[in-house]
């Protein structure tokens, strides 16, 4: 890395979500996936309600799966076909080493199509996006929409600005650098209109380690999204085309956050 005065050169570093490392998430990524009770009051049920209505094995697709931690729960289940697209090889690796029986693919859910030709449209039974929502959201949704057969459901999350649970989660990253701007998302709708958000985009590109001014590694996260309330957010999912089966608040303890408050939507095609 090119240094300036013993300091490294803060411009040399080039995030992108691809280069996020196992090391990296572990220690930082505030995520539930691990958490008993997310699976539990989520992503199980969706799988139950699934193998009712279907012979055969239910396929669930982790839409932005990163490392697929949440999938560990389904490990011994034989009804269920694991499926798993994300950006970064490194967290996909890691998650075939674990999951040896399930189907991983290094996909970017923003191309056409936004799922890989493996994965035939309508093919889904269930599916998973755990904080992928705060990433180009329309796009997940319309990866999820895509797989998805009609009727089938999803459970997807999101951290709403302006929550005061979630404050200590942004002030760890300002004070590290991380910005927080406004920002406007622009979405065409099916009547062939636009529907506007206003959104609060936090910016990890310029994060630095505190204790040695180093670069941290937590930019290569870019930019997340975070809906300024439950109406967007159920506006986005309507737009999306998706109904809300239900939703609720979920607590979890993260790296930097000891009491982090998301919600939860469980969704139908």
């Amino acid at each position: 890395m090119a240094t300036s005065g013993g300091k490294s050169d803060l411009r040399s570093v080039q995030p992108t979500f691809g280069d996020m490392s196992v090391a990296t998430y572990g220690a930082k990524v505030n995520t539930p996936a691990k958490n008993p009770d997310y699976f539990r009051l989520f992503h199980a049920l969706l799988v139950e309600r699934a193998v009712k209505s279907k012979a055969g094995k239910v396929v669930l697709l982790d839409v932005a799966c990163g490392p697929a931690q949440e999938l560990d729960f389904f490990k011994d289940d034989k009804r269920v076909e694991l499926v798993g697209v994300d950006i970064a090889q490194d967290l996909l690796t890691a998650a075939q080493a674990r999951l040896p029986f399930a189907k991983f693919f290094c996909w970017d859910v923003r191309q056409t199509p936004p799922l890989p030709s493996d994965i035939a449209p309508g093919s889904v039974d269930v599916g998973i996006a755990l904080n992928a929502m705060i990433y180009v959201p329309d796009k997940m949704l319309g990866a999820l929409g895509y797989g998805l057969r009609r009727g089938g459901e999803a459970a997807v999350n999101f951290r709403v600005f302006g929550n005061p649970y979630n404050e200590a989660f942004y002030t760890h990253y300002t004070t590290r650098n991380g910005v927080i701007r406004e920002e406007e998302l622009s979405l065409p709708t099916a009547r062939g209109g636009t529907e506007k958000f206003v959104v609060a985009a936090l910016d990890y590109t310029n994060c630095i380690d505190l204790d040695t001014g180093e670069p941290d590694p937590i930019r290569n996260l870019v930019v997340q999204m975070y809906f300024r309330s439950k109406s967007d957010i159920e506006r986005l999912i309507g737009i999306g085309g998706f109904e809300i089966v239900d939703s609720k608040p979920f607590h979890f303890q993260s790296p930097v956050n000891p009491d982090n408050e998301i919600e939860v939507y469980t969704i139908r095609k």
